[in-house]
């Protein structure tokens, strides 16, 4: 997934090409960059060098119909409804189908608020406002905020950061607009920082993946170290 241009992104497509040939050597690799902002002019998803052509798929979210992830019975798929293409179809309705397919879906209760706080999230990536509110109006009917892990993990970070006297303020005042705005602040906070620590765990379980697929096809951990540009006791060190 990819936000906004990336200068390097061609490159980077491209080692994730060799490092995926080198170990599935036998299947077929097709690669794709899915935009889920708008896609810059003048992409270039291709590289033209001598003895060199390289080239990935840009699929561009909002023009895919949110149908598409709507039929999806999970409901971590289904959050993707609100980026997609809505065609002529009424934005309300839209929006409570999408609301309601989540809540149905959800096999737990945990699970349901961390879609619908994800779904905050994502609708935020969309230029339309008053869609935007009627979104948080809706989803406020099914989250209990008391009960919310990602509220009490926001609210946390919101303290750090100085939010937390207005909630206490708004909590004396009975004013629910300071506890939204620590809740909003805090939870964004919080899955910036979640999704920072996901990708680095993410790429340290692949770089293991890789380096003792290597070695079942008979790598040298010289060859593996200087392929995955590692020093050998960084190799070893993911082989302990």
């Amino acid at each position: 997934f990819q936000l906004v241009k990336d200068a390097k992104m061609r490159l980077r497509m491209l080692e994730y090409y060799l490092m995926l040939r080198m170990i599935y050597s036998d299947l077929r690799i097709l690669q794709y960059v899915i935009f889920i902002g708008e896609v810059p002019n003048n992409f270039q998803n291709e590289i033209r060098e001598e003895r060199l052509y390289f080239s990935f798929d840009v699929v561009n979210i909002r023009e895919v119909s949110y149908q598409h992830f709507l039929k999806s019975n999970i409901p971590e798929e289904i959050i993707f409804s609100i980026l997609g293409d809505f065609g002529n179809e009424n934005t309300d309705k839209v929006v409570e189908t999408i609301i309601k397919s989540i809540k149905n879906n959800s096999k737990t209760q945990l699970q349901q608020q961390k879609c619908f706080q994800q779904l905050r999230i994502l609708s935020n990536l969309r230029n339309f406002v008053p869609l935007i509110e009627k979104i948080m109006e809706s989803i406020a009917l099914y989250i209990k905020e008391e009960n919310d892990p990602l509220f009490q993990k926001g609210l946390n970070l919101g303290v750090e950061q100085g939010v937390a006297k207005g909630i206490e303020q708004g909590i004396e005042q009975g004013v629910a607009k300071g506890i939204e705005q620590g809740i909003e602040q805090g939870v964004a906070k919080g899955i910036e920082q979640g999704i920072e620590q996901g990708v680095a765990k993410g790429i340290e379980q692949g770089i293991e993946i890789s380096i003792k697929k290597m070695l079942t096809k008979g790598y040298t951990v010289s060859v593996i170290a200087n392929l995955l540009d590692l020093n050998e006791e960084e190799v070893l060190y993911y082989l302990d």
